[in-house]
This record gives structure tokens, sequence and C-alpha cells, in this order.
């Protein structure tokens, strides 16, 4: 299902969510955004139940360009967590996160969410860190 068609530098930017039709470009972009990744899990499980996660397929000009999603823990939680987010790499360095990242944030609050957070591990490139830190995320210790 398309939740959002919008355009980013002059071209459609589409925000769909993951289904049964879309699964496998989910996965290619999946595997190119963290090629030492070994499953799809959390994908398998949000198509099996809805209320695991929303996980997004976003295509630039009608090409896969990333993913991004978000989650949460129980009915009643004000946090939302960040899910797999990613640009493939040809992409990147084009302003393609930032406005995939926002989006998502703002996605976020207007289901009413008061925070939006990231789990990471320290595995992460220090590239996504200092992306990370620069929209504004800190370390929770």
């Amino acid at each position: 299902m398309i939740i959002e068609k919008t355009k980013f530098q002059g071209k459609e930017i589409v925000f769909e969510t993951l289904c049964n039709e879309n699964f496998e470009q989910m996965k290619q972009v999946f595997f190119q955004c963290f090629p030492t990744s070994k499953h799809t899990y959390d994908y398998e499980q949000a198509l099996k139940d809805p209320n695991y996660a929303t996980y997004i397929l976003v295509t630039l000009n009608g090409t896969p360009c990333g993913i991004t999603g978000y989650y949460t823990y129980g009915q009643n939680n004000k946090d939302a967590f960040m899910g797999w987010f990613g640009v493939i790499p040809s992409f990147r360095r084009l302003g393609l996160g930032n406005f995939i990242f926002d989006w998502t944030a703002e996605k976020v609050k207007s289901l009413g969410y008061d925070f939006f957070r990231l789990c990471t591990d320290i595995y992460t490139s220090q590239e996504a860190l200092n992306f990370y830190r620069k929209k504004g995320l800190y370390e929770e210790k």
C-alpha cells in the first residue's frame, strides 16, 4: 500500500508499506544496505503480523532506493523505534538519507508518539553513527 507520493529534488519519491507484492524488492534493498546481514526475519514477521512493525520500501522515480520503518513495544507505549533504515549505496550522498529519515520521524510524530528512538550496536559503521548524531540522536547509557 502506498503511504505517500511526494517530490525529492524534482523526482517522484514513493513510500510503500511492505506487502507480499514488494517483499522480494524489499529483500534486495535490505541486502544492498546491510550486506553482512544473514536474514530478513523482521520483514517475514511483519508480513505475518501487521502489528509487529511497519516496514517501508522507498522508490525514486520507480527505482527502489531505500528502506525505513518503525515499531513499538506494547500498546500504550509512547516510544517508536526506527526499524531497518538504509539507502542503497548508489543513492547515498544525495541527501536522500536525510529526506527518508526526516519523513519517518514526521510520520511517527503524526501517529502520536512522543519519542523516536533508534537501537543499533557497536558494529554499526562510524558513518552511520555520525549520521544519527547529526540527526540529533544520542547514546543512552
